[in-house]
Order: C-alpha cells, then sequence, then structure tokens
C-alpha cells in the first residue's frame, strides 16, 4: 500500500460522518427547495385584489424574449439571478428568477413557464422559495391575430398602501419591455 492510499483511507474515513451529513441537507434542501414547481401551488386567496392588463403590438416570441432579458442589464432597483431551470417536455420550460429589490427586505422568487405550443408565458411570483402559495400572477399570451401579446397581472395580497406604487411599477415595466 502506498503512502497516498493511506493517507487517502485514513482521511476518508475521518470525513464519512461529515460526507453523509452533507449530503443528507443537500438531499433536504434539493426537496424543499422549489415547491413552487410542484402541481399544487395555488394563490394567496381566491379571489385576485388587482388586476392589470396591458396589450404589447409585438408578435410573442419579441414579447418573450424581451421579458427573459429584462433584467440582464444592470439597474439601480432590483438584482436578479436564475437559479433553477428545468425543461418539463419539449414544448415547455420553466426557470427560476431571484429578484431583490428596493421594494422588499427579503428576495423574492418568480417561477415562469413558458409554453411554446400555446404561445404563453405565465409567472407565479412566491415570497419565499418554499412557498407552494403565490402572491402575483401574470400571464403573456399571443392573440388570435397573431401580431399582438395580452399581458394579465393579478396580485393575491392586499398591497395596501403600495397600491399605487405597484402601479406605477407596473406601468414601468410595461413601459421598459
Amino acid at each position: 500500500m502506498l503512502d497516498q492510499d493511506i493517507i487517502t483511507s485514513s482521511t476518508s474515513s475521518r470525513l464519512q460522518p461529515l460526507l453523509a451529513q452533507y449530503k443528507s441537507a443537500a438531499q433536504l434542501v434539493t426537496q424543499n427547495a422549489y415547491l413552487m414547481f410542484s402541481t399544487k401551488v395555488s394563490p394567496f386567496q381566491e379571489k385576485s385584489t388587482m388586476h392589470m392588463k396591458h396589450l404589447f403590438k409585438d408578435n410573442f416570441m419579441e414579447v418573450v424574449s424581451a421579458f427573459v432579458l429584462k433584467y440582464n442589464g444592470q439597474n439601480k432597483w432590483c438584482t436578479t439571478t436564475i437559479c433553477h431551470v428545468e425543461q418539463i417536455d419539449e414544448n415547455k420550460f420553466a426557470f427560476v428568477r431571484r429578484l431583490e429589490n428596493v421594494m422588499s427586505s427579503q428576495p423574492l422568487y418568480e417561477r415562469i413557464v413558458v409554453d411554446r405550443s400555446s404561445k404563453e408565458l405565465k409567472g407565479y411570483t412566491f415570497e419565499k422559495k418554499t412557498d407552494e402559495a403565490y402572491s402575483e400572477h401574470f400571464v403573456y399570451a399571443e392573440q388570435a391575430d397573431k401580431k399582438s401579446v395580452a399581458y394579465n397581472f393579478y396580485m393575491f395580497r392586499d398591497p395596501g398602501l403600495k397600491r399605487i406604487l405597484r402601479y406605477r411599477m407596473f406601468n414601468w415595466g410595461v413601459a421598459s419591455l
């Protein structure tokens, strides 16, 4: 037996409990990290507290591309990262975007599902990555004329005094897309 084998075997026997503990913790995090990918997600409450809409005069692929790339540039209000990507089937993919912004002390998580067959992009905003209930929902859907995209945004938690600010943020989002 070489000295390297002795070092490796003695080191691995001491590290074995730590590795087992790490693997167990990693599995637990993986199982619970993205409950928002569950098929059981639902809004915080049945009826939305706010509904806003807009009609883009662009085709679906242009709107989706602009939406996906929207936060790539640096801005002073929001920092984003893509923290999970999943291919659902040949026409659908989903990703989770982590948002840190000046409006919240905690990051928000958006689960975005793009369906090329139905020409829809659906988004769900979660306050924690372990939530199964979303606070906001939005849909970009291609219209029958194939030259425009309807954007519908729903809030399921009352923003209270931030309602006017949320309305302005919606308008900024539409203008900056």
